[in-house]
């Protein structure tokens, strides 16, 4: 399972996703059942993961911000 193929909401994977389509597009429904465009979903999906990771790490650095101008408020109103 993978998320919407939204380009916008994907900008990390944007090649791919068309790519995707594409295979889709071009391909039967027989013959995308019997696997003709794995590998462009192989490939998809590794993509989806680099940039859940990638935003993952985004997340974690703005709530460790966060956290820490929390605490410095908190110490200046001694809380």
């Amino acid at each position: 399972m993978h998320p919407q193929l939204i380009l916008e909401a994907n900008p990390h994977c944007v090649e791919q996703i068309l790519a995707f389509k594409k295979c889709h597009e071009e391909s039967s429904y027989m013959l995308r059942m019997l696997g003709n465009c794995n590998e462009v979903k192989v490939q998809l999906d590794a993509c989806f993961k680099k940039q859940k990771k990638v935003v993952r790490k985004d997340l974690l650095t703005k709530a460790r911000a966060e956290r820490e101008r929390w605490r410095q408020k908190c110490v200046e109103n001694e809380c």
